[in-house]
This record gives structure tokens, sequence and C-alpha cells, in this order.
């Protein structure tokens, strides 16, 4: 792992303090291999979610948080709640409708039915990770659709990522800027969101590599 001991060291950082990561850089920059080596860096190891937004998905609402819990979360024989279940069907619609697997997510037509959806996961997260690291990888996340970053917001203002709590949120500058670095700075702890990006790796890491490299042949 060569070049990125700083970006590396920063996100350790963020991961121990808690909050938000924003990470840009050019596709093939590395953002998930820095990601990789942070997870590999914490002992004990955190329970990572990892997820990638979608340039199809990005009208259609909650693509993304749908796609984790459906990745990541096994979620159909955990929940018995009625509640629970009628707000989760709203995100996976499949979970618990037979015939209908490719079913999309609903979107909440008044701003009370996104509260309590948004509040019902936030308690159901919070049961499921007590007391538990949690590093939370979402990359390509130029192509997010604005409800799912109105559900971070909210995990973020709600104190979801406290210390060893971490939301890695991964773009690309070279598509349009990314929502959240627009209202991060009205958070309600902007001091636990840290700005990463990847420059292209300088001569002397790539000499460091294709050392490397010529030592294994």
């Amino acid at each position: 792992f060569f070049g990125r001991l700083e970006q590396l060291n920063e996100l350790k950082s963020s991961f121990h303090r808690g909050g938000l990561a924003l990470l840009s850089g050019e596709a093939g920059s590395g953002k998930t291999r820095l990601v990789y080596e942070l997870y590999q860096s914490i002992k004990p190891a955190p329970l990572l979610l990892a997820s990638s937004a979608s340039s199809l998905g990005r009208t259609l609402p909650f693509q993304i948080l749908s796609q984790i819990f459906r990745d990541n979360l096994v979620l159909g024989d955990r929940i018995t709640d009625p509640n629970w279940k009628r707000q989760v069907s709203t995100l996976m619609p499949h979970t618990f409708r037979e015939g209908t697997p490719y079913a999309h997510p609903q979107s909440l037509e008044t701003p009370e039915e996104q509260f309590f959806l948004f509040e019902d996961i936030h308690r159901y997260l919070l049961e499921m990770f007590e007391g538990e690291k949690v590093l939370i990888f979402l990359d390509n996340c130029q192509w997010l659709d604005d409800s799912s970053i109105e559900f971070l917001k909210y995990l973020l203002n709600k104190d979801f990522f406290q210390p060893a709590r971490l939301l890695v949120l991964a773009s690309r500058p070279d598509t349009r800027k990314l929502e959240l670095e627009d209202w991060y700075g009205g958070l309600k702890h902007p001091s636990r969101v840290s700005l990463v990006t990847l420059t292209p790796l300088e001569m002397s890491s790539i000499g460091e590599m294709a050392a490397y490299m010529l030592g294994k042949a």
C-alpha cells in the first residue's frame, strides 16, 4: 500500500472521532482500496456495510439505502413488529411482498411520512448496532438519490455516527458536485466532517511500488 499513508491516517482519526468522511478521487485512484486498508487496520474489525450508487438509480427514491439494507442486512427473519415491517416495505417492497422481487422503493408524499420512516430506521439501527464499531462505505456518491441524501443527513444530525462509527462517502470530482458538500457545514457537528482527496501518486511512491513489484517477480 503506497503513497496513501497520510489519507489513511486521516480516515483512522475520523473513525475514532466518529462522523462523516467525504472521499474524492478520480476513477481508479484507489478510493475503495483506501477504505479496505482502513477496515483492515482497525482491531477488532468493525462491522462493514458497503454499497455503490448507480447512475440508473439516480431518480429512484432511497436507491442506495434500500440496496445497502438488502446487500448487508438480513431483515426478513429479524423483523416481527408490524409497524416496522410496513416502514421497511416502503424501502424494499420485495422483502415482505411475495412476487415482487424487483419492486422499486416508494416515495414519501409528506414530510411527516419521511420523518416517521427516518426515525424508525434510526431507532432500528441503534438497536442493531448497539455497542458495535461500524464502518459504512458508499461509493459513486455523485449518483446518490436525493431521498438517501436526506436520510444520511438525518442520521448524522441524530448523532448516530458516534466515535468508532464512520460514514465514508466516495465520489468522483469529474461529475456533478455532491450535494452533501453543500450542507455538511450546517450539520450538528461540522467539526466531525473530514474532506479527503486522492491526488495522483507522486513519482517517489510510483517508484516504490515498481521496486516492490519487481522484487516479487
